[in-house]
């Protein structure tokens, strides 16, 4: 009784989904042998991890400071930053969105200007991410790799996927204005150029390339040629399934959907699991430095805040 006086069930549902997720991986897999495949992996494959966990952010933030142009001057340090604090607040707030709450504050700090125009290129930014992930997917689906389904059934899915998310947009999030697809278009209308779509749409897909290349690396590493193709088809979707508001930075969800899809294709839970275990350690890394950066947001604040009350006393 005290625990629901303290968080609502919605808070107490996305605590006890990842929990609950993660627990049944833990007693459905076998541990030992995720001990056996997490030896496998080299110096120089952890090394590549934490060095694209490392890239996420200043890719991000090239593309944040180029969308940010037309508002008004962002520089791609304080982009960055943004960033980083938005796979912080991932750690701690539902979904992969959640975390873009301080990186909208932390923009609207550093450039002054409302939260209403950090909210609209970070909505853009989010639309055009969304759309390169089906982009990825239909671009891997043509290569010629050794998948374990067939590429005619993941573009058919990826149709149908994209049929029924449009549905929901029209039906139900275009009806509400703080929709980040609402506020996508409210910038398109504002400040869109081709040269501007371009740009921001070649960073987007860079960027989730680079971001999502985790798991394929780690899947090759411990399973082959084979697994690591099978990976890089499933990861795009559970990529866009993972920022679904239902978890805590998609953290257990995330795990879930690696084994489930993977399970699918004939590869082992071990593997899936600890493929979607790197992801996740590797969004964690690139948020690790918010920790001190969140204390610059606030500071920032403060003496905006202060030079605010000055002026009103002059």
């Amino acid at each position: 009784m005290l625990f629901s006086k303290i968080l609502d069930w919605k808070t107490q549902l996305m605590l006890i989904i990842p929990i609950c997720a993660l627990v049944s991986l833990i007693i459905i897999s076998d541990l030992e042998k995720i001990r056996i495949l997490a030896r496998e992996l080299s110096f120089e494959i952890i090394g590549m991890i934490i060095l694209i966990s490392f890239i996420r952010p200043f890719l991000g933030g090239l593309r944040s400071s180029y969308a940010y142009s037309p508002i008004n001057y962002l520089s791609v340090n304080d982009a960055t930053k943004g960033y980083v604090l938005s796979s912080f607040g991932s750690i701690f707030l539902p979904s992969a969105i959640g975390g873009d709450i301080f990186r909208i504050e932390h923009m609207k700090n550093c450039t002054q200007s409302t939260r209403k125009e950090a909210l609209l290129v970070a909505a853009l930014e989010r639309f055009v991410g969304f759309l390169c992930l089906f982009i990825l997917v239909l671009m891997i689906s043509f290569l010629d790799l050794p998948y374990s389904v067939s590429t005619s059934f993941i573009i058919y899915s990826m149709v149908v996927v994209i049929v029924i998310i449009t549905l929901i947009i029209v039906v139900f999030v275009m009806n509400n204005k703080e929709s980040i697809f609402v506020k996508a278009i409210e910038y398109l209308k504002k400040y869109s150029t081709k040269k501007l779509l371009v740009g921001i749409f070649l960073y987007s897909l860079l960027f989730q390339f680079i971001s999502l290349s985790v798991p394929v690396i780690v899947g090759y590493s411990i399973g082959g040629k084979s697994v690591a193709a099978n990976i890089a088809l499933m990861t795009p979707f559970i990529a866009l399934f993972s920022t679904l508001p239902i978890s805590i930075g998609g953290l257990g969800l995330r795990e879930a959907s690696y084994v489930g899809l993977g399970t699918l294709v004939g590869i082992d839970s071990e593997i899936s699991l600890l493929v979607g275990l790197s992801l996740s350690i590797s969004i964690i890394i690139s948020g690790l430095p918010g920790f001190f950066i969140q204390k610059e947001l606030f500071s920032i604040k403060e003496n905006l805040s202060f030079k605010e009350r000055n002026y009103e006393e002059v």
